[in-house]
């Protein structure tokens, strides 16, 4: 075997071109399902200020017309592929299949920092408008989000059901068992959160700009008002939703009582100390994704159609 044949099996068998491929794979399954996908997205890790790669980055959108206003609705797949495939991770079912609370992982203006609004309040100042001024704005806010009293939501559609919700996980390879730092699993779930942590402050970050209008200062009361109005309508009616799946090459197990159940994927919700969920991802077996990708599409497609919605191109923001 030639040096240069030889340097061409090992690079084909290396584990970077094992990745790389891994991630092609989902690629081609997502864009199969009419997902406008990107390779290898960066965001800036909110809390270590550190640039940091986001493996696959789905994206799909909706739009609703509605009498006084338009109303759109993106949902992003943040998906992260890990390989572990001399390992099996074994779920403890202890929490009946059904339904996810969809405001984790939902962002709508109408409750970033409900009530008092700092990311507005700050947009607002930061135009040079003074405390009355603002604390009227802030007003007809809140009072555009929660028209009666009741959250004037636009479009938006509740993830999928799972079969199977956990909550507790173990890795292994029947002779050693990794702990949580050292996890593949975890790992991608903590990639999974810090992606979705800075693409909800972005979120939040392109809302304020819109606010942050020198014309709300500069013209009289009630052109001001008027502006605000518009601004608020528009940005009201934009909700961004966020759905985040771990690839795993691994295999992945149920354990209840001395049983022991393979299954294709399982949604695990992160309870906090009252066990409230305070975040949630899908787990997938590789070999899986392509069925899994097909379901959800299928699902988020029927639901949003079912409220009114239509698929939607749009150019990035």
């Amino acid at each position: 075997m030639s040096t240069s044949t030889s340097l061409h099996h090992r690079l084909a068998e290396s584990g970077s071109v094992t990745s790389l491929r891994a991630e092609l794979a989902i690629l081609r399954a997502l864009r199969g399902q009419r997902w406008r996908c990107y390779h290898g997205a960066f965001y800036l890790d909110p809390n270590e200020y550190k640039l940091r790669e986001l493996d696959v980055l789905a994206r799909r959108f909706w739009r609703r017309q509605r009498r006084d206003r338009e109303e759109l609705a993106r949902l992003d797949m943040l998906v992260e592929a890990k390989g572990a495939k001399d390992w099996q991770v074994v779920f403890s079912e202890e929490t009946p299949g059904g339904e996810t609370p969809g405001y984790v992982g939902r962002v709508w203006c109408g409750q970033l920092g409900q009530d008092r609004y700092p990311w507005l309040r700050a947009a607002l100042a930061s135009v040079g408008l003074g405390e009355a001024r603002i604390a009227t704005l802030l007003a007809q806010f809140q009072r555009q989000a929660f028209p009666n009293v009741f959250a004037r939501m636009p479009i938006f559609v509740e993830p999928p059901p799972a079969e199977h919700i956990v909550t507790a996980f173990r890795e292994t390879n029947t002779d050693k068992e990794k702990d949580l730092e050292n996890s593949v699993l975890w790992r991608g779930i903590s990639a999974l959160r810090s992606a979705t942590s800075a693409l909800e402050l972005a979120c939040e970050q392109w809302h304020a700009g819109w606010f942050a209008d020198p014309e709300l200062r500069t013209a009289d009361d009630r052109e001001a008002l008027s502006r605000f109005r518009d601004i608020a309508t528009r940005s009201l009616g934009f909700v961004d939703m966020f759905h985040a799946v771990v690839v795993l090459d691994a295999g992945l197990w149920l354990t209840a009582s001395h049983s022991l159940k393979r299954v294709p994927w399982c949604r695990f919700h992160q309870l906090d100390h009252i066990g409230s969920v305070t975040w949630w991802c899908d787990v997938v077996q590789s070999s899986a994704f392509p069925a899994y990708a097909r379901v959800v599409s299928a699902h988020y497609a029927k639901e949003f159609a079912r409220r009114g919605g239509r698929a939607y191109r749009i150019s990035d923001r």
